[in-house]
């Protein structure tokens, strides 16, 4: 049966086939397996690998070689591996280009499960169409992470694909999973495979190392097209690539998920493909003669890939003693009982905290060291001036110092900044926590946001959701998924508004969940805002790697100014690795809310979703 597009697109046929019995199967089911290598091929593959081995298998997981940050390896494995595949592919493939060509160790143990997944993008999908080959040098099955795959699936959805960006699937993986069959392949054959084929492979519970060699495969004609895109609803970034972008782009590994730095933009995507449905996938693959996979039929257990849920378990109310004792082990802030219980159940508090001369003094300070003519909002602490930013951050602190001394409890202070929300319908921040600044396992850290004029619903006052704070445990930084992204529009109808006196302080939990929607006054919004945490915590820092096969968190020792002096977007490298954590990642829900007893708010002012902007700050508001 044929499948109508949403849009005006269908895959273009693919032209580097010589063998037209395979060409028929990939392009009808989305794969076929094939024998393509002699045992001695697979030796000479293996020789490789334990030659130029630099992969941390001792770290458990899944490595690939594409993702060294040592461009000379990927090169040579690269070049090693295309001697090896040459005259094989030549057999098989006429006017194509082998661009990628990689090893993959998935190792033995729980954190070796693959997301769901399609390939990215590679090449202008409107005219072209492009493979990948997967070829395990050992025999697999189901025990030892063999691929599955949901045939027919590249058929649907979008020609713009990029783990920059999440798939029209990405919330309903928990359906997806159910269509899903296995690949048993021996070793010596490949499964050649559409890009655009939902795929994935379980966990690895042999006992023993997987080792597979992948391989990409492009029209010779075709331009290397890459994907971006930086906001959920900002146009599809188009770039034009060499052929050889994958091997010799600087640290791929932890900039495939950003803007290039290199390359030519060529235009931007036609459309955005909309995030499907349960009941829209379910009627895709009825159409198409998708059916679930007999082992989900006969109800047996499923193995275990990394998934979006589309339920969620609701928030536990917590009461004061509940929240030490059950929910949290926290350590004081407060010396006021009052303002420790309401920081503890509510997230938050408001209280006065400068007075009419140093609200003065602040704001003097303030335009004197503010861009007053920023389109966007902005804080100092985000600057490029690194000694403007730590001349300011010293002064704030200071300016604090006497008042945090007198209302929290062994505190230490770890910067200070400006904040300025530019005039006239600018300046909306999402729903967003900000990022940790210690380890929440054991700490607490606070921000102090002080608004240095009134706030009203005008000119964007606070808005913000009690008990938030009390959700899931998370993890976040610059370059970590905000897991609010796919219940925005849901959390701005709860938000609670809280316009504020200049001079008073709205101090929240870290985790505390709040935003603030445009400033459609005349005038600049400026605040201070100064973090503080318990004078035993240390800093940490959270960076994720921006690859399609879940989120491995890496947590950093790190010190306050670190944010002062590096970008906070690049991998560190001059503060040391703690640990990688295998935490769950997956956005949140309506359901994940259910806890807390929501009533819609009203609101006097609405923006569209297409205005939301993903705010990757600490202090912006």
């Amino acid at each position: 049966m044929s499948y109508s597009h949403p849009f005006s697109w269908t895959p273009a046929p693919f032209t580097v086939f010589k063998n037209s019995e395979i060409k028929q199967k990939v392009e009808e089911f989305g794969y076929a397996v094939v024998d393509l290598l002699e045992p001695s091929t697979i030796e000479a593959m293996r020789a490789i690998y334990d030659q130029e081995h630099q992969l941390k298998d001792d770290k458990g997981g899944m490595f690939y070689s594409v993702y060294s940050q040592d461009v000379a390896y990927r090169t040579r494995i690269h070049e090693a591996l295309k001697q090896e595949l040459t005259p094989i592919f030549e057999e098989h493939f006429t006017e194509y280009n082998n661009g990628l060509n990689f090893f993959i160790n998935k190792l033995s143990g729980d954190d070796s499960a693959f997301s769901i997944h399609q390939d990215s993008s590679a090449v202008d999908e409107f005219k072209h169409s492009s493979l990948s080959i997967w070829i395990p040098l050992q025999d697999v099955d189901e025990t030892n992470g063999a691929l599955w795959v949901v045939e027919k699936t590249h058929q649907l959805f979008s020609p713009y694909r990029s783990v920059s960006f999440s798939p029209p699937f990405s919330t309903i993986k928990d359906t997806v999973k159910d269509y899903l069959k296995p690949i048993q392949l021996k070793k010596g054959q490949a499964l050649i495979f559409d890009a655009r084929i939902i795929h994935t492979s379980g966990k690895n519970t042999s006992g023993k190392d997987r080792l597979a060699v992948v391989c990409g495969i492009l029209p010779s004609e075709a331009t290397f097209q890459l994907s971006f895109q930086d906001k959920e609803d900002d146009p599809i970034e188009l770039y034009k690539q060499a052929d050889d972008f994958l091997i010799n782009y600087p640290n791929f590994f932890h900039n495939c998920i950003l803007r290039p730095t290199i390359g030519e933009k060529i235009g931007e995507g036609k459309f955005i493909f909309p995030k499907t449905t349960v009941e829209q996938f379910e009627s895709d693959c009825l159409t198409l003669g998708i059916e679930k996979a007999s082992l989900y039929q006969e109800g047996e257990p499923v193995q275990n890939f990394i998934t979006e849920p589309i339920t969620a378990t609701p928030l536990k109310k917590a009461t004061f003693s509940e929240y030490n004792s059950e929910v949290h082990q926290v350590i004081r802030m407060f010396k006021d009982d009052e303002l420790e219980r309401q920081l503890c159940e509510e997230g938050y508090v408001i209280i006065p905290f400068f007075n009419e001369d140093e609200v003065a003094g602040l704001l003097d300070y303030f335009h004197d060291q503010n861009d007053e003519d920023a389109e966007r909002i902005f804080a100092i602490s985000h600057s490029e001036d690194i000694e403007l930013k730590k001349t300011v951050n010293k002064w704030i602190a200071e300016k604090y110092a006497q008042h945090v001394e007198e209302l929290f409890v062994d505190t230490k202070i770890l910067g200070g900044t400006f904040v300025a929300k530019p005039p006239n319908g600018k300046g909306l921040i999402t729903p967003h926590r900000d990022w940790n600044l210690v380890d929440e396992r054991q700490f607490r850290s606070c921000n102090i946001w002080v608004p240095l004029v009134d706030t009203t619903a005008e000119n964007g006052a606070i808005e913000i959701l009690p008990k938030s704070h009390l959700i899931q445990p998370t993890y976040r930084g610059p370059n970590i998924v905000n897991q609010l992204r796919d219940v925005e529009e849901f959390l701005w109808k709860h938000l609670e508004l809280k316009p504020m006196k200049a001079g008073h302080a709205f101090i929240y939990d870290h985790r505390f969940i709040h935003g603030s929607r445009n400033n459609d006054s005349t005038s600049v919004r400026p605040a201070s805002a100064c973090a503080v945490t318990n004078k035993n915590a240390e800093f940490r820092f959270y960076h994720t790697h921006p690859t399609p096969f879940g989120e491995k968190i890496e947590e950093f020792s790190s010190y306050p100014d670190y944010l002062l002096r590096e970008d906070r977007f690049d991998y560190p490298t001059t503060i040391d690795h703690i640990q990688t954590l295998n935490v769950d990642t997956t956005p949140y829900v309506e359901g994940h809310f259910n806890g807390l007893n929501l009533t819609q708010q009203k609101t006097v002012k609405e923006e569209s979703s297409g205005l939301f902007q993903k705010v990757k700050s600490f202090f912006n508001r």
